[in-house]
């Protein structure tokens, strides 16, 4: 986490609406072992870090992942987060051909989940451009059914 002493979170106070800092836990540079994958360990250790994140009093949790780690931004949508922006160029370490860890950029993507229960926590974790997308087709498809299948529809354009 970042913004600890410890094991307690540093606080400041604040108002997001007044524009003055709101403090968030931000979840970063969570790695498993190629030898650990697949076993369910990072959705462990995810839930255990929301968990703390509640205890501590947070109604949601931020976190920062590779844009080219398409596996843990997977596994971390399945869990809730959703994309809320991007950096093009995050410093990072990274290691090199030979061996020796060097300063190097990558670019990154911030995710976001609410930490909320019941329907309102699920709400604010609805992926809406699924939603939509979902929902179009449904409409699209109520349609050609209604017009007679794909001819019917493409005679309605006068094709």
């Amino acid at each position: 986490f970042v913004g600890a002493r410890g094991t307690t979170p540093l606080r400041r106070a604040g108002d997001e609406a007044a524009g003055t800092p709101v403090d968030r836990p931000v979840i970063a540079n969570l790695a498993t072992a190629p030898s650990a994958r697949r076993r369910g360990l990072a959705k462990k250790l995810m839930g255990a870090m929301e968990e703390q994140c509640v205890e501590w009093g947070f109604e949601e949790a931020v976190l920062i992942v590779e844009a080219s780690n398409s596996k843990a931004m997977g596994l971390y949508k399945k869990l809730g987060y959703r994309g809320i922006g991007s950096e093009a160029t995050t410093p990072s370490l990274m290691v090199s051909d030979e061996g020796k860890v060097v300063e190097a950029t990558v670019k990154t993507v911030f995710m976001r989940k609410s930490l909320k229960g019941g329907l309102q926590g699920s709400l604010e974790n609805v992926d809406l451009g699924g939603v939509v997308g979902v929902s179009v087709a449904a409409a699209l498809a109520a349609k050609v059914v209604a017009e007679g299948g794909v001819n019917g529809i493409l005679g309605s354009f006068g094709m």
